[in-house]
């Protein structure tokens, strides 16, 4: 369901794709600026060995600078790719032996995608043969890539999940070194090259539902708080927020947060700072950027960042980089935080809610709200354990 909206609400975009999913295409030069010619859901591709087919939950042809390009996307949300090849095959069945049209399809797809048969029994078989059907559509509809895109649909946004280990192992016996958000090549054989990407996206609004169902325009979302802004533009761009970083030192938070507090918003078109824009432009742009910022710079950053949804931002960037971004505030802030408590008072009651009732954690966040300690970074890490804790047990 979730897929089904987020494409068909992107028939009103111009380029016929969802916005998160044309951000991911335009990271990869070869697929930027991709634009829908054909969507096609539950497409079926034919395989050898059984009258099964491999459905694809949607397919689209994208038109790009370089050529066509097929697009086979696979939802998710929590669930697994389905059982391993080896269960698929009955191997673990040693008085039942595989069928012909199994063994015929397992060969099939293993020399498709360059594998050896005799070690892809632990791998998910739907990640197989939808790899397979998506080189196959992009051939016969002369394209010149085929990309395999799982979105998945969650409100937290976390890898610790079955379906992204898996996808995970999958990509890797495929030299394919994957990550959230971003596009990486595939190694297989043949002339058309494969793209493998894994895209963490929100779930649906009241009122994109009802947009899709009654074919109604949706109401114009809330203007996003502009940190919430900023925190979901670091996600894409995947900034750094280690604080001990010698490489860059936050190079990206720096500028961003010094663009904050000159009243500036990250959708604006006078924003600047940009993964791919050049460390001396910012530098000339912006000075130095030290740390922690100046206190004017500080107190109009603790102005905005504490009037954010912590819910938001934990949706709309992954699981534990959101904690990361806070942290990076709580830092090159630490000054008016202190003066004020402003972030403690509007962020410890959000995060107290993310954890169970019964949690020690939990009662010393209220703790930190009426109390005079202001929030630190030792509290972010020890909700990043107790999340990580209770993620495990849901599973």
């Amino acid at each position: 369901m979730e897929l089904a909206v987020s494409w068909t609400l992107a028939r009103h975009q111009a380029r016929g794709l969802p916005e998160d999913v044309a951000a991911l295409l335009d990271s990869c030069e070869p697929l930027a600026g991709a634009k829908v010619a054909i969507a096609i859901p539950e497409l079926r591709t034919k395989l050898p060995g059984g009258s099964a087919s491999s459905q694809t939950d949607l397919w689209a042809l994208l038109r790009t600078n370089g050529g066509a390009v097929g697009l086979s996307v696979e939802g998710k949300a929590l669930e697994p790719f389905g059982e391993t090849v080896e269960r698929w095959m009955g191997t673990q069945r040693p008085d039942r032996p595989p069928s012909r049209g199994r063994t015929e399809r397992l060969e099939f797809l293993a020399k498709r995608l360059g594998l050896d048969i005799s070690t892809v029994g632990p791998l998910r078989y739907q990640l197989l043969h939808r790899a397979v059907a998506a080189l196959l559509e992009a051939e016969h509809w002369g394209a010149s890539a085929a990309v395999m895109l799982v979105q998945r649909f969650a409100k937290q946004r976390t890898t610790s999940t079955p379906s992204w280990n898996d996808f995970q192992a999958f990509a890797a016996r495929l030299n394919a070194a994957v990550q959230p958000g971003a596009v990486m090549r595939a190694e297989v054989p043949g002339t058309t090259p494969l793209y493998l990407a894994w895209l963490d996206c929100r779930v649906a609004r009241d009122d994109e539902l009802v947009s899709v169902m009654t074919d109604r325009p949706a109401k114009a979302p809330p203007a996003r708080n502009a940190f919430e802004a900023l925190s979901r533009r670091a996600d894409q761009e995947q900034w750094c927020w280690n604080l001990t970083c010698t490489t860059c030192g936050c190079m990206h938070f720096r500028y961003g947060l010094l663009e904050l507090s000159q009243g500036k918003h990250p959708a604006s078109e006078d924003w600047i700072t940009d993964k791919r824009v050049r460390s001396e432009i910012l530098s000339r742009e912006f000075g130095s950027a030290p740390h922690p910022l100046p206190l004017r710079s500080q107190q109009e950053v603790v102005s905005i960042a504490s009037r954010a949804r912590v819910s938001a931002i934990a949706s709309n960037a992954k699981f534990p980089d959101w904690l990361g971004h806070l942290g990076v505030v709580l830092s090159f802030c630490q000054n008016a935080e202190a003066e004020t408590r402003s972030l403690t008072k509007a962020w410890t009651p959000q995060l107290g809610e993310m954890l169970p009732a019964e949690s020690q954690l939990r009662k010393r966040l209220l703790d930190r709200a009426a109390g005079a300690t202001p929030l630190t970074l030792g509290d972010l890490e020890d909700i990043e354990r107790e999340l990580e804790r209770r993620s495990g047990h849901e599973q």
